[in-house]
């Protein structure tokens, strides 16, 4: 048996990580029914909360949901007998690293120190030059789940990291529209439903967006105001998705990473 793990962070409770595990614990699971995606620091009512965000966004078979568990102690980490772990993010691997046995896969979301082991191998993957990894391949979206969309508001969706959404002036060709913006450890239902286009204001290093490549998969809007002198995932993602589509960006039984998983 194997498991997607992810930690999960009290101060901002829904973030792309928690979604991307599901939807590589999703794709997984296709393939092999006894893969389970376990929540590290989980409370059983946030994990209620967390199941029903799920069941809003994604188009999968009640059984999915019954294999999303919680996991709350050390002890209970290091009794689990799994075969591999998946781990998508720095924070959830560094949390946990020294309490599973198994091998583990971890994509790099950031650089850091490549940690290895003699009882376990650890296999690192990523994409871009500002991470470390063993593999190259991007982190990439389970389109083939995502619940279709019906209606479409003409809000705007204002989104940033680090930044005060309230200072943010938009475009004057913008600014007749309702602006809607994400809070910490808040989640909006059906929100692709509720705007027509999105404006991501570019004030810090952003390791993975995943709002570009939603954005594109429903046809929304996208204006981009590039602040930084870096390449992020921001105009890297933007810029590929113009050119080439989607592709490099779709999940599914082929990806690297899923392969090694599932071997």
């Amino acid at each position: 048996m194997k498991n997607v793990l992810y930690y999960f962070l009290n101060h901002k409770k829904i973030n792309g990580t928690l979604f991307y595990c599901f939807e590589y614990f999703a794709c997984a699971k296709q393939n092999d029914p006894n893969i389970i995606f376990n929540i590290y620091n989980i409370s059983p009512n946030d994990l209620e909360i967390v199941k029903n965000i799920f069941r809003e966004r994604y188009v999968v078979p009640e059984g999915y949901l019954d294999d999303v568990k919680a996991l709350n102690s050390i002890s209970e980490l290091y009794k689990t007998t799994y075969t591999k772990t998946l781990i998508l993010d720095l924070h959830s691997f560094q949390r946990t690293y020294m309490f599973i046995k198994n091998d583990i896969l971890c994509y790099s979301n950031d650089s850091h120190s490549m940690e290895r082991s003699t009882t376990k191998n650890v296999t690192y993957y990523g994409y871009y030059d500002y991470q470390n990894f063993d593999h190259k391949t991007p982190l990439k979206l389970n389109f083939s789940i995502f619940r279709p969309i019906y209606n479409t508001g003409k809000k705007i969706f204002v989104s940033s990291r680090r930044y005060n959404y309230k200072e943010i002036e938009l475009p004057i060709e913008l600014q007749h529209k309702e602006v809607v913006t994400k809070a910490e450890s808040t989640h909006h239902a059906n929100l692709f439903e509720i705007f027509d286009t999105m404006y991501y204001f570019h004030s810090d290093f952003d390791t993975n967006n995943r709002l570009i490549p939603e954005c594109f998969f429903y046809d929304k809007k996208i204006v981009l105001q590039l602040n930084a002198k870096f390449k992020d995932s921001i105009a890297l993602r933007y810029e590929d998705i113009l050119k080439n589509g989607l592709r490099n960006y779709t999940l599914d039984h082929t990806d690297k990473m899923i392969c090694d998983f599932l071997e």
